[in-house]
């Protein structure tokens, strides 16, 4: 067995940026469709956005990438519910 294993992670300024795209469109979409599970966020991709744009998107990255908004404070996860929160205000 071959196992390959990539650490990923929120991430800005050019570094991981297919990952990071993925997000804000899922966060996007959590902010425009409401509470999703990762399953229910897939469904809101077409095939094509799901399966012609690198990393093609799977509910386990989904869910992954789901779960790194949390910490950031992006998204609440609540029993595998990605709740999404209002905009932080700014400070200048």
């Amino acid at each position: 067995m071959v196992v390959k294993l990539e650490a990923f992670d929120l991430s800005e300024k050019g570094f991981d940026t297919p990952f990071f795209r993925r997000q804000m469109a899922m966060l996007l979409k959590l902010q425009t469709k409401g509470d999703l599970q990762a399953d229910g966020i897939l469904a809101t991709f077409t095939k094509s956005q799901i399966e012609d744009i690198y990393p093609p998107l799977s509910a386990i990255l989904a869910q992954m990438l789901l779960e790194e908004l949390d910490p950031d404070g992006y998204v609440a996860i609540q029993d595998g519910t990605g709740l999404p929160l209002p905009p932080r205000a700014t400070t200048n």
